[in-house]
């Protein structure tokens, strides 16, 4: 036998690494973070190398293990800091770690080792073609404190515990403040020392105009990383910015895995962003990975949003995160007016046609609170639309400004049900029923994707006469068209911009004053800058606090907060029209007022008293199976189990909630039951993750088991 093993992840799912023998020739070559070749059941497949140890340490083995077969490419891929980072992940989120190294390097990675060329955008970029912006002085605060929180830089190896950790700030600027600009100065100050800066986005979609700002002030200093790219140039910036030739990278979450020598600073904007939650294995938070990241190379992290998460901002009251500021926008320019539309059917005595609520604020918050003018409004027959929207569009118009209408629901109408017999078209596979989209005249399911034509008539009854219930983006889109029929209108959702390139189009097209009413999803409310906008509609302010979910009223506050922000961004003031059924909701007057104290002081309270995060740490444990019974009897006995289990070992203050039915109980043709664990520590959740872990690999029941440390949503 040969004297040393390695231990090889493969990316298959499986959970632990196999052993395979170190041939003579890879001895003192072979070493963890390398990309091996290694024969499984007759054939060649690549893994990792997670540890080379002597034949003596190595696990149990039985019969002869085979060798290692070859090394591709010849160095290790990931090593020091990130593969500290990898086995990390793979620990927390007890996912398997030959899942995080292949979500950690870009596809054929090996294919990219030869000197690689230069992006197209890149390449079309001279050094440099904007210059720094004037700093307010709020700005200039921020930065200077940041600037000198900077240490000198040392390598991972050195261990940031050795000299105290950098410190993690968590920048609070409202929309329109300039964080860009702070985000710029940080990149250029360290560029200017020989350093690199990793910059973080949600999506590419609200990252466009950022991205091409770092292009245009630090040219071809600056690569981008992120799903959407083709795969050659995904391969390409990875080794350009691991040779150093890429010293500032841009990207989605999983550019948090990109090397970067003598990195400086990590910057995650907009991280509040539900989009840095991977959906599939391995399930991490980009935003999380990038602090620890941070932390294992010790450098400064800065975490910026207009709304931060609840468990950001908690860890400033715990004084894990250190808060900055920036309350006001650039140039001294008012935040937007805001008037809520009541949808409510009018009733003279309950809602006269128009007043003010005054929001109550936290105690010392009194003088910062401002009256919201709101206006009986009840929507037109049968469209998304009141009068004031339009009246407010059509003015915006004549003053040649432009205007965003945002409604968070795609397709043209929510349901398509006979007339005659009320039947309403399910989809097959999932407990929904299908949206109907007019461009190409179908009925999709926005879960899996199952496709119908266009009913012609009732298979129940016969009938041929349909409602069309409910309504989307395609709808406001054809309405709109009617109300407005001389105004260049865009809509931009997921099905228009499927297409490569289609975001940046879009967002160029508007920019330069080509369109005049942009019409669209959230994709369109966060993350841009338009200062042609003076108006915004919202058209279902209430829809995010109707899902059943505890963080509903979060995200509802973040996504109205980030919309409104979009108007008054340029010269001329903004004004936002939300519609809504719930004017007096503490969530829809924190937004309209713009608030985040007021909202951060109320909904940080309620999870307090419910125990829910920030306050606990939950693991989500999804069961799925196309036979409802065994999903549901599979689901009672692991329930059992983990109960007998937890008691025996003697852990104390772990809950544990079902097994109950999804709210989404059946989903591509899978029945879908949970359980949710949740404790007040992160070390007594990890056991017991273990533990179901370990108990259903032991069952071979078919069942399948997912597992979410950190959900965000239990949908």
């Amino acid at each position: 036998m040969s004297k040393r093993i390695a231990l090889v992840a493969l990316p298959l799912g499986l959970r632990k690494p196999l052993s395979y023998s170190i041939p003579d020739e890879l001895e003192g070559i072979l070493k963890p973070g390398h990309r091996v070749l290694v024969p499984l059941r007759g054939r060649r497949t690549h893994g990792y190398v997670v540890d080379c140890l002597p034949a003596a340490q190595a696990p149990v083995l039985t019969g002869r293990i085979k060798p290692v077969e070859a090394l591709e490419p010849d160095e290790p891929l990931l090593e020091g800091a990130l593969f500290k980072l990898v086995r990390w992940v793979a620990d927390y989120y007890a996912c398997p770690i030959g899942e995080v190294f292949e979500a950690a390097l870009p596809g054929q990675v090996w294919k990219g080792r030869a000197r690689a060329r230069k992006t197209a955008d890149a390449q079309d970029l001279p050094e440099a073609l904007e210059q720094p912006l004037h700093l307010t002085p709020h700005q200039s605060e921020v930065l200077a404190t940041i600037l000198g929180a900077l240490p000198a830089h040392r390598v991972a190896e050195e261990g940031a515990g050795k000299r105290g950790a950098p410190p993690v700030f968590l920048l609070h600027g409202v929309t329109g403040s300039g964080k860009t600009e702070v985000y710029l100065n940080i990149a250029q100050h360290l560029l200017d020392q020989g350093r690199g800066t990793l910059m973080l986005v949600p999506e590419i979609a609200m990252g466009t105009q950022l991205v091409q700002r770092f292009q245009r002030r630090l040219g071809n200093s600056v690569g981008i990383f992120h799903s959407g790219m083709a795969a050659g140039e995904r391969r390409t910036n990875w080794w350009r910015a691991r040779e150093g030739e890429l010293p500032v990278i841009v990207g989605t979450r999983s550019a948090a895995f990109v090397p970067i020598p003598r990195l400086g600073a990590i910057i995650i904007d907009e991280e509040h962003e539900g989009a840095y939650k991977q959906g599939d294995s391995p399930r991490y938070h980009g935003r999380d990975v990038a602090l620890m990241r941070a932390r294992i190379e010790g450098v400064v992290a800065i975490a910026g949003s207009a709304t931060p998460s609840l468990e950001s901002r908690h860890n400033v009251d715990l004084e894990k995160f250190r808060y900055l500021s920036m309350p006001e926008r650039v140039e001294q320019r008012p935040t937007a007016c805001v008037v809520m539309a009541d949808l409510r059917p009018r009733e003279e005595e309950a809602h006269p046609s128009d007043r003010t609520l005054s929001p109550k604020a936290p105690d010392g918050e009194q003088a910062r609170a401002r009256a919201i003018e709101v206006l009986s409004q009840p929507r037109l027959a049968g469209e998304p639309f009141s009068e004031l929207l339009l009246e407010r569009l059509r003015n915006c118009l004549d003053r040649k400004e432009q205007a965003i209408i945002f409604l968070n629901r795609r397709g043209h109408s929510t349901s398509v049900q006979c007339v005659g017999c009320g039947l309403v078209a399910p989809c097959p596979n999932c407990s929904v029923i299908l949206t109907y989209h007019r461009q190409g005249g179908h009925l999709r399911c926005h879960y899996c994707g199952h496709r119908e034509e266009e009913i012609r008539s009732c298979p129940s009854c016969g009938g041929r006469d349909f409602l069309y219930g409910g309504f989307g983006t395609q709808k406001v889109e054809s309405q709109l068209r009617t109300h407005m029929p001389g105004a260049r209108i865009l809509r931009m959702d997921m099905d228009t911009t499927r297409r490569r390139g289609a975001h940046r189009e879009m967002i160029g097209a508007f920019e330069d004053r080509e369109i005049d009413i942009l019409v669209g999803t959230q994709m369109v409310g966060k993350g841009l800058d338009f200062p042609g906008v003076t108006l915004v509609g919202v058209l279902l302010a209430d829809r995010e606090m109707a899902i059943p979910d505890f963080r509903g009223q979060e995200r509802a506050f973040q996504i109205l907060t980030q919309v409104a922000g979009r108007a008054g961004r340029g010269d001329r003031p903004g004004q936002v029209i939300l519609q809504t059924f719930m004017p007096d909701h503490f969530v829809i007057q924190a937004a309209a007022s713009q608030d985040y104290e007021k909202f951060y002081a109320v909904e940080i309270e309620e999870r307090r008293a419910l125990g829910f995060p920030p306050f606990s740490r939950q693991a989500h444990l999804l069961l799925d199976d196309p036979k409802e019974e065994r999903v549901i009897q599979y689901s009672e006995r692991l329930q059992q189990h983990l109960v007998s289990w937890i008691a025996r070992q003697a852990i104390q203050g772990v809950q544990i909630f079902g097994p109950a039915p999804m709210p989404l109980e059946r989903m591509k043709g899978r029945y879908r039951w949970h359980l949710t664990l949740r404790t007040l520590s992160a070390r007594k959740l990890k056991p017991v993750v273990e533990e179901a872990i370990r108990w259903d690999e032991a069952q071979r029941g078919g069942v399948r088991l997912i597992v979410d440390v950190d959900p965000l949503h239990s949908l």
